[in-house]
């Protein structure tokens, strides 16, 4: 299999990949989001965005919406459930610094002046 030249394997992995996307649902609308989503993959590669965080967003994200509706339903609507433990306090403490974190960090810098170094001199 590691003999075999790329200019055959690309196009038999294609194929069968068009074949699984296909037997999903019996319809050729698989096939096409298969091709949408390998060309955005694509595209991603070549302008050197990673595409771990967009192929853990689109796994994690329906979970995380449907677990997010779930708690609201249970607390009838009232947000203050997110907050109403220490450890979910702390969680999302964690998550926010995590996040904006490096902004803050940069209107830091930038409000002090501070400039980078250039490489080369």
């Amino acid at each position: 299999l590691l003999q075999v030249p790329r200019n055959v394997l690309m196009p038999l992995i294609l194929l069968f990949c068009a074949i699984g996307s296909f037997t999903v649902q019996g319809s050729s609308f698989g096939i096409a989001v298969m091709l949408v989503f390998g060309l955005l993959g694509w595209i991603m590669t070549e302008n050197e965005i990673p595409l771990a965080p967009s192929i853990l967003g689109l796994i994690l994200g329906g979970m995380l919406e449907f677990n997010f509706t779930t708690s609201l339903m249970r607390s009838h609507g009232d947000f203050m459930i997110f907050i109403s433990s220490p450890l979910s306090i702390a969680l999302g403490s964690a998550t926010a610094i995590a996040w904006f974190g490096p902004l803050l960090h940069r209107m830091f810098l930038w409000r002090t002046g501070y400039q980078k170094p250039r490489e080369g001199r």
